[in-house]
């Protein structure tokens, strides 16, 4: 009698354990994931930060958190909680107390350009008997933005000297009063405007100011990415993005103004790509923004939709225009 009343004492608070933990283990039970980098260059290693908070008196003796990532973002080797197939499918385990927070940082390399996000993020309970399936799905969702890596700039320079390359400038037609170049003797052709009068002075003979002459330059990148069979080079895409990165990178640092056409199309919008030149540093930010979202297309619609694009930017653009293929 005695032992069939312990069974019974014992099946009586292994239900109300049971039901207490299947009506309230998802209550004030939170999880967020976000990168500690928006913006990183292809091969950088970013912290993968996860956050989970339970918030209430009732401790999670085990709790699994699940989601999946795109494979081009890789986990250590050494870590067990993740498998790679035609993604990457991460498994985290969290052990929690009455009213605690978990903060783990993993880190993630970044093997590929492009857009990067994780969504459908799950909570996963076994209950406390690990005898159930319990799944709370969180709205959570981040992204990082990973830039192509731009090509070296000292093993293009050859090729840029050859495509690019320009004489130097010795007859000055219209100078730049901002370009000082230096200081001569006065002639009778000169402007009083432009008389240096301290170097005058100092000399005992009238001395003129002589400046250069500022050209501004233009250079358009024509990307191609075209796709024109049933096989896919992505090495070669790749890596002419990275030479468009480098070239662009490499002449916006000496002044030049750039823009790109390409008939890439955006990963989100499908819009071929078009950036038209800016002066300053801005215009590297905003190609290499849109390089990073580049994906090929069909051959016959890229040339079409590419050479309708170019010939719609010839009539705005100056006459004086490099242009790199």
């Amino acid at each position: 009698m005695n032992v069939l009343l312990m069974l019974l004492g014992v099946a009586i608070v292994y239900l109300a354990v049971k039901l207490i933990y299947r009506y309230n283990w998802n209550k004030g039970l939170s999880a967020k994931l976000d990168f500690d980098k928006k913006h990183v260059v292809k091969d950088d290693v970013v912290n993968l930060t996860e956050v989970v908070t339970n918030e209430k008196k009732l401790p999670l003796p085990c709790v699994n958190l699940k989601f999946q990532a795109a494979r081009e973002l890789r986990f250590p080797d050494t870590d067990t909680n993740s498998s790679v197939s035609d993604k990457t499918y991460r498994n985290d385990v969290f052990s929690f107390l009455a009213n605690q927070r978990i903060t783990r940082k993993v880190p993630v390399r970044c093997t590929k350009r492009g857009v990067f996000r994780i969504s459908g993020l799950e909570i996963t309970f076994a209950g406390l008997f690990m005898n159930e399936i319990n799944v709370l799905k969180s709205g959570n969702e981040c992204e990082i933005t990973v830039y192509p890596k731009a090509a070296d700039a000292r093993e293009l320079k050859p090729v840029n000297s050859r495509i690019s390359g320009e004489a130097q400038r010795k007859k000055y037609m219209l100078e730049d009063p901002f370009v000082f170049r230096g200081i001569r003797d006065y002639t009778s052709n000169d402007s009083l405007k432009n008389v240096n009068w301290k170097a005058s002075a100092r000399t005992g003979n009238l001395m003129v100011n002589e400046y250069d002459e500022s050209v501004s330059r233009n250079v358009c990148i024509l990307l191609n990415l075209e796709e024109s069979g049933a096989l896919r080079y992505d090495a070669v895409d790749e890596e002419a993005i990275s030479i468009a990165s480098g070239i662009a990178e490499m002449l916006v640092s000496h002044g030049i103004n750039v823009s790109i056409i390409s008939n890439g199309c955006d990963v989100d919008t499908h819009n071929l790509v078009f950036v038209q030149a800016v002066p300053g540093w801005d215009i590297l930010i905003i190609l290499i923004r849109h390089l990073q979202e580049l994906i090929p297309v069909l051959l016959w619609k890229s040339i079409q939709n590419c050479w309708k694009g170019f010939c719609n930017w010839i009539p705005a653009a100056k006459k004086k225009n490099i242009f790199m293929l």
